[in-house]
């Protein structure tokens, strides 16, 4: 799998930067129940705002897949090294190829509602080691700072 494709050094220096300002539809953790009676787990963050709206990368990394999938539509994955990749979906345009570096702040394409998706978002989603972590976190804590955040207590 692409995840497997690590960088080893980590690429980003502090905080990720949003990547699209909006209106949060869908929080990271919350369960989704459809029609058929199933529930899922919703791994990312959805952002809702107009199509055509740039959508830029929160950290610097590599383009490691840019291309249509089934459920996520038009997708940029981004390794950052370390483990830590982040996925930018249901993009109306593709503006990155594979291999590509990126640094914060770039355009990897515009927003939009491409795959399974109800309406114009982006579905923004941050995975370490192929578990994936609420991204929301990622933009007021530097973890590659040991100092930057408090150690979870073990439970007893």
């Amino acid at each position: 799998p692409v995840y497997a494709e690590d960088l080893p050094e980590a690429r980003w220096d502090g905080p990720a930067q949003i990547p699209v300002e909006g209106t949060h539809t869908s929080a990271f953790g919350t369960y989704r129940e459809y029609p058929d009676g199933r529930r899922s787990h919703h791994d990312a963050e959805d952002i809702a705002r107009k199509p055509g709206v740039p959508v830029l990368a929160a950290m610097p990394g590599t383009v490691r897949l840019a291309r249509m999938q089934a459920v996520h539509g038009n997708a940029v994955l981004l390794a950052h090294g370390q483990g830590v990749v982040s996925l930018y979906s249901h993009l109306q345009a593709l503006g990155v190829e594979e291999g590509r570096e990126v640094a914060r702040g770039d355009t990897l394409g515009l927003l939009g509602s491409t795959g399974r998706s109800t309406g114009p978002h982006l579905h923004w989603g941050i995975v370490v080691d192929e578990v994936p972590v609420d991204p929301m976190q990622w933009l007021t804590t530097d973890f590659r700072d040991p100092g930057g955040y408090a150690p979870m207590e073990a439970a007893p």
